[in-house]
């Protein structure tokens, strides 16, 4: 299994105020991935810095099994543009967004953008690794997600 984490480029009327709290290393992503290595050490793990990637670099690489992203407001725009790529290259991948610009807009991203699959709230290492695991999603803690066309909450575990 393959799976892409991304911190995607700042959105073009942001490039310009970049500050260190902007452009710092996506750690979050890296914490993320060795959870999932953790349990699943046969998935291949890419984690894109868009501090170091351009977003045409970054959407001419997307291309794998799972598409997770770390969403910031800065950074919204160039993230729903790669998610909806990936979307579009695989109908069958798994897109993922969380992040700190997802703990109040969760519905609204899962009503606004249908390429998204699920959306996470709070820390992500249990339910990526858990989603990269193959589990049923209403186990799945701390998830927004389609239900029947419906915006659904799994349930809050403090992590």
């Amino acid at each position: 299994m393959k799976i892409q984490l991304i911190h995607p480029p700042a959105d073009i009327q942001y490039e310009l105020c970049q500050t260190a709290y902007l452009t710092a290393p996506p750690i979050g992503l890296e914490i993320i991935a060795r959870a999932i290595e953790m349990e699943n050490p046969e998935a291949r793990i890419e984690i894109f810095d868009g501090n170091l990637f351009s977003l045409e670099e970054i959407k001419q690489s997307i291309g794998a099994d799972i598409v997770g992203f770390s969403d910031w407001y800065s950074k919204h725009r160039n993230a729903c543009e790669i998610l909806r790529t990936a979307k579009e290259r695989n109908t069958a991948c798994v897109t993922v967004m969380g992040g700190p610009n997802t703990a109040y807009l969760a519905g609204r991203i899962l009503v606004n953008h249908q390429y998204i699959d699920y959306v996470v709230v709070g820390d992500g290492e249990e339910t990526m690794k858990k989603i990269a695991g193959g589990a049923e999603i209403p186990r799945i803690p701390n998830l927004y997600y389609r239900k029947n066309g419906t915006v659904t909450f799994t349930f809050h575990k403090k992590m």
